[in-house]
């Protein structure tokens, strides 16, 4: 189980997060990394990630023998605001098993 979320979120003077208010106490730190569920307020939607699985029968074209790949589509090639990042192995990962791909 999660802990429960803080009870306030600390700022430095320049506005970036340094600490959080807990039960236990206040606990300062560098950075604050949190689920968005417990930062409320201080959280706005700015973009979504989408994550595709796909089982593929062979390796993708032109990746020859590589045991993986990786493609990134830069985004003003493809007119997107970001690029698109796509991975691809086989079994020698043991992400999947011989013959196909992921």
């Amino acid at each position: 189980a999660l802990p429960p979320p803080p009870h306030e979120i600390l700022f430095d003077e320049g506005g970036r997060a340094c600490g959080v208010v807990t039960a236990e106490g206040k606990i300062r730190a560098d950075c604050v990394i949190a689920s968005p569920s417990y930062a409320g307020s201080y959280v706005q939607e700015n973009y979504q990630v989408v994550r595709l699985y796909a089982v593929l029968g062979h390796a993708p074209n032109k990746c020859k023998d590589a045991k993986s790949c990786a493609l990134v589509l830069p985004g003003a090639h493809i007119a997107r605001k970001h690029p698109i990042y796509l991975f691809s192995s086989g079994s020698t990962h043991s992400v999947i098993s011989w013959p196909c791909w992921s």
